[in-house]
């Protein structure tokens, strides 16, 4: 859909872009892996001082507009992008296509060039869904530049594709720009809070001019949600978090995180999964799939090992800025042929590897951020009923249904003994809970809300 309308009688993204990108590709550039890097993370490059000055306009009062035609403004995408981000992406936009909604994915500007991923056409498609590449004929070095040619991009693909509502994900800098683009149009937008990134910032650095940044980044965020029709979060925790930000509960909708049924379903036995990864399938295998960062917390799910059987192993399936830290750590501990670090993996082959567990480990560490925003990883895994060991933690609570066994943050020798707990008989770690649970975190049930969102949002009696 999306390369066919681009390559209409008046194609607004440039052609010239898709040339050039043609070219580059042909000769092998890439931009500097430090520059790639910013893939991992799902959000645009760095915020400036600069960013904070974008207005950001009221959403227009709810009018009735008929069918729900929704532009849904994200940050990344996959194949560039893989990430719990990307996946919650293409699983709500999936389930919403089954449901017959129309609904047209679009990424930010110069995405996935910004990342150093060069494309050749002005679209992709990712099992049937077409995204939106934003790509001007040039990226300025001028930020307000970018800005104003994201606005018209955006403006005429909502204008040719009759647009009622225009969602964007966080932060308060799409919120900005999707609040121009909805009062162009005079349409009505919605917030989705995928994340607190200022959270996640106040780990990165201090200092007095950072918290003076981080103060007005929060407050930009607080914009956001107020000026927005609707607000989408992730979890309760996340919902009371934003009321607290002034926010009437009636505009806050609650869309989790969920699970593929027919992907737990259709999962290996823990067998064929060990023959297929080349795992014996005496050993004992625990693990976890994620982004390889500090605030996951891996150090404890290695430190763990030390008081765990021989026959333990561990199994970490994925990239990230700490994996050179956790090599290093195994190989101090004496625990290199303990550890078995497995790197990216393609996103089609995640439940093979999660098969392959007997315990799921989500060893979170106790920040901010970890408290808050909830994760997708152990979902699948509760679907294959493999037992979930995680931190105690309010987010991770909620979104393991409070069946998971939990313990304190930073704690391997607790964590090995919820793990060794959970070995004896992992087939009747959650009991009768689970099933009820489930059904609540399908993509499906997901989508549903997220529809119910839309509807609401466009409904003169809402």
């Amino acid at each position: 859909m999306a390369a066919d309308f681009l390559s209409g009688p008046k194609p607004f993204l440039q052609k010239v872009s898709v040339k050039i990108g043609r070219k580059l590709q042909e000769s092998g550039f890439r931009l500097p892996a430090s520059v790639e890097s910013i893939a991992r993370a799902g959000v645009p490059d760095t915020t400036s001082w600069q960013d904070l000055d974008d207005p950001i306009f009221p959403s227009v009062n709810r009018q009735p507009s008929g069918e729900a035609r929704v532009l849904y403004f994200v940050n990344s995408a996959q194949p560039y992008t893989v990430s719990g981000y990307t996946v919650r992406t293409q699983k709500l936009l999936h389930e919403l296509r089954r449901q017959n909604v129309a609904v047209y994915p679009a990424t930010r500007v110069g995405y996935p060039a910004t990342i150093g991923v060069v494309p050749t056409e002005n679209a992709v498609s990712v099992d049937g869904i077409d995204y939106f590449l934003l790509l001007p004929s040039r990226m300025s070095l001028q930020r307000g530049k970018n800005r104003r040619a994201a606005i018209n991009l955006l403006v005429e693909i909502a204008r040719r594709l009759d647009i009622t509502l225009l969602h964007t994900t966080t932060d308060f800098r799409n919120a900005s720009l999707i609040s121009e683009v909805a009062r162009i149009l005079g349409i009505p937008w919605v917030y989705e809070v995928r994340g607190e990134r200022d959270k996640t910032l106040e780990l990165e650095n201090s200092g007095q001019r950072r918290r003076d940044f981080l103060a007005e980044f929060r407050r930009r965020e607080t914009l956001a949600m107020q000026a927005a029709s609707a607000v989408l979060v992730l979890s309760d925790v996340s919902r009371r978090r934003v009321e607290e930000r002034g926010v009437s509960k009636d505009n806050i909708y609650v869309v989790p995180n969920g699970f593929d049924r027919d992907e737990a379903i259709e999962a290996p036995t823990r067998d064929f999964a060990r023959e297929k990864i080349g795992i014996p399938s005496s050993t004992k295998l625990i693990g976890t799939f994620t982004s390889v960062v500090d605030y996951e917390g891996l150090d404890s799910l290695i430190l763990a090992l030390e008081f765990l059987d021989v026959d333990t192993k561990a199994l970490i399936v994925g990239s990230g800025s700490e994996l050179s830290a956790l090599q290093h750590l195994a190989d101090e501990r004496g625990l290199t042929d303990r550890v078995l670090f497995a790197g990216k993996q393609d996103p089609q082959t995640i439940p093979v590897w999660c098969a392959a567990l007997d315990v799921f480990v989500l060893p979170r560490k106790d920040y901010e951020v970890c408290r808050a925003v909830t994760p997708l990883k152990p979902m699948l895994a509760m679907g294959m009923n493999i037992p979930v060991v995680a931190s105690d933690l309010p987010a991770v609570r909620e979104a393991t249904g409070e069946l998971a066994s939990y313990v304190p943050p930073d704690d391997p020798e607790a964590l090995s003994e919820a793990i060794r707990k959970a070995l004896v008989d992992p087939d009747h770690f959650y009991g009768h809970q689970l099933e009820g649970f489930l059904d609540t975190r399908t993509w499906q049930s997901s989508a549903e809300r997220l529809l119910q969102a839309y509807e609401e949002t466009l409904s003169p009696d809402a």
